[in-house]
């Protein structure tokens, strides 16, 4: 098993699709990392009202894992009678960044912004706007942190969930950390519409056991993909 992962899961709550634009491993070819062997790399679209997920690792010797990920919201256009279908229409840019290093802190960021969103690193020479993304977006990323027990912490912070550094919901970023690594870290990111109703996503799980088990870590959870198909 690798030394470091992080898990990213990406849950839709607007009317649009998600769809990939860009995903990045940082580093160079002895520290970058990959994307965990079994069907982890990032969905190419993550439909409305649905949630998908991700996984990246370490590879190689005393490295980590760093790297983000660039959706664009699909917005359709009008339907033009008698014409052929519509294909989405790019908008908004949703920005998922994470960090789990060999020595270091832990941290991720989620951000939504009407431009590009100049990446954490490895930044590529076409890549416009800045790390800290543009405020007027109509959509907004919430973020739900999960402890290495599998229990699920909601945001914002309540001051009694562990050994959080910080968790910075300054909209339009998302930002939270620890005060030390986690070897194997994951973290929910939620992308609703600005204004609507903060209500999950009706994710089937077992009432005898609550999510804590669907969000488990053991080799048994792969993906939460399945829950939607």
């Amino acid at each position: 098993m690798a030394v470091r992962m992080f898990r990213v899961y990406l849950s839709n709550h607007t009317e649009f699709p998600l769809i990939k634009v860009y995903d990045h491993h940082c580093g160079n070819s002895l520290t970058r990392g990959i994307w965990t062997p079994g069907g982890w790399e990032p969905p190419s679209i993550i439909e409305a009202k649905t949630e998908q997920a991700w996984q990246a690792e370490s590879s190689g010797i005393a490295t980590g894992t760093e790297g983000y990920v660039k959706y664009k919201i699909g917005k359709v256009p009008l339907v033009v009678p008698g014409g052929p279908p519509p294909k989405p229409e790019l908008a908004d840019t949703i920005y998922i960044y994470w960090n789990n290093p060999f020595v270091g802190v832990t941290s991720a960021k989620g951000s939504s912004s009407v431009s590009d969103v100049h990446p954490d690193c490895d930044a590529p020479d076409e890549s416009q706007g800045t790390t800290f993304a543009d405020p007027n977006s109509q959509f907004e990323v919430h973020s739900t942190r999960h402890t290495e027990d599998g229990t699920a912490v909601p945001s914002p912070l309540d001051g009694n969930e562990g050994p959080i550094l910080f968790e910075v919901p300054i909209a339009p970023i998302v930002v939270f950390g620890e005060l030390h690594i986690i070897e194997h870290a994951w973290v929910r990111f939620d992308i609703r519409t600005k204004g609507s109703v903060r209500q999950a996503l009706p994710l089937a799980y077992d009432s005898s056991t609550g999510l804590r088990r669907m969000f488990q870590t053991s080799a048994r959870t792969k993906s939460l993909r399945l829950i939607f198909q």
